[in-house]
């Protein structure tokens, strides 16, 4: 049986964090505006996110992503991967949907941080699927570092797989490029909207200032 960090506390101040938001859930009240919608595509997302997010967290299924991701994640590190191979990159692509996946909806921090270090070495390949992916993929990433302290934690394993997988993501080929006067521009639509962009500078700028 392989150990997981899933719901574990490692902090006084998480355990103190944790304990006003359960005690906040109590008492608020989800009726009126606060009550979510229920109906047509609302209840679509809904149901599926829940879906995910039960069967990806329970405890032996964390434990089998966990040991599964260390694999992939061994694999790749020791792999030669040659970006130009074009089979390769058809079969890494369906990878970026799984870990994608896991990035999103799992809460064990080691699955996800194993999760963001395969994207790193997968993201440096032209794969087909980013474009389709990277909008779903980046606002997870940012809610990871904002959930995480970044400003005041940049020593973190999962803060800086963040960081470094959400890079990767921006300075992709599909989103930027050179145009004829032979400077970087950018191509497609970013992975980031405007506001999430100002709220990743916020969190750097912190970050910075908190290390100075």
């Amino acid at each position: 049986w392989v150990p997981t960090s899933l719901g574990r506390i490692e902090s006084q101040k998480e355990a103190i964090k944790m304990r006003r938001m359960q005690k906040k859930a109590l008492h608020k009240v989800i009726d009126g505006r606060a009550a979510p919608k229920l109906t047509g595509s609302g209840r679509s997302i809904l149901a599926s996110a829940a879906k995910a997010n039960k069967s990806l967290n329970n405890p032996t299924n964390a434990c089998a992503l966990s040991f599964g991701l260390t694999l992939l994640n061994s694999s790749l590190k020791r792999s030669k991967i040659d970006v130009t191979d074009e089979s390769l990159v058809e079969m890494a692509d369906p990878y970026l949907r799984l870990l994608t996946h896991c990035v999103r909806f799992s809460s064990d921090s080691n699955a996800v941080v194993l999760s963001l270090r395969s994207l790193g070495i997968l993201l440096r390949l032209n794969l087909p699927s980013v474009s389709k992916f990277a909008r779903s993929l980046g606002p997870s990433i940012l809610d990871h570092i904002t959930s995480s302290h970044a400003a005041s934690n940049t020593q973190s394993d999962l803060v800086q797989s963040c960081f470094r997988s959400l890079t990767l993501l921006i300075s992709h080929k599909k989103f930027s490029g050179r145009g004829q006067n032979g400077h970087e521009q950018i191509c497609g639509t970013l992975p980031l909207s405007s506001e999430q962009m100002q709220a990743l500078l916020s969190l750097l700028h912190s970050a910075v200032r908190e290390s100075d």
